[in-house]
């Protein structure tokens, strides 16, 4: 028969496995190696130690199994970040933290916080999806600026006057 305590972990184990699968939705969404399966089982694994070390009974066993979880998976997440030539050109660092910032929502779930846990899922979901409204607003605005700086240079250009930061300030 199942027991009241029983479905509360069932609750627990069921909203890693959601919030783990909705940040792993959006890596697999753009293609990243880390998905859906990955960070589900990061989250749904940092929840089931939480569990178990509360079930325990040790009054320590959740500081140190969190402690434990975050510094593991940190160095796990580091292993798949990349330098390629110049300091500038680092691949894995967003797929690095997923994988942290999920092992750390497993945390919440496991510590019954599952309002907490789905608020930080959305949030991250949030930030990791700004990019898409964000990156072709910074685009738009180097293509004026560089619109801008060409028309300069030709007006400066054909009027042989140094009105161009006038002309910029006027048209944009």
């Amino acid at each position: 028969m199942v027991q009241p305590d029983d479905v509360d972990t069932f609750l627990r184990l069921g909203a890693a496995v959601l919030c783990g699968a909705a940040i792993g939705l959006e890596r697999d969404w753009r293609r990243m190696p880390t998905g859906i399966r990955t960070l589900a089982l990061v989250c749904l694994g940092s929840c089931v130690a939480v569990i178990a070390a509360i079930k325990v009974g040790d009054s320590d066993g959740f500081s140190r199994v969190a402690q434990g979880i975050i510094t593991g998976v940190g160095f796990l997440g580091g292993g798949v970040i990349l330098q390629k030539g110049d300091l500038r050109d680092v691949k894995g660092l967003t797929t690095a933290t997923a994988i942290w910032f999920t092992a750390a929502v497993g945390l919440l779930c496991g510590a019954s916080e599952i309002k907490f846990a789905f608020i930080a899922t959305a949030m991250a979901l949030a930030v990791l999806l700004a990019d898409t409204v964000i990156d072709p607003l910074i685009a738009m605005s180097r293509e004026m600026s560089l619109e801008c700086a060409s028309a300069a240079l030709r007006w400066a250009t054909l009027s042989k006057g140094n009105d161009s930061a006038r002309y910029c300030s006027e048209n944009g």
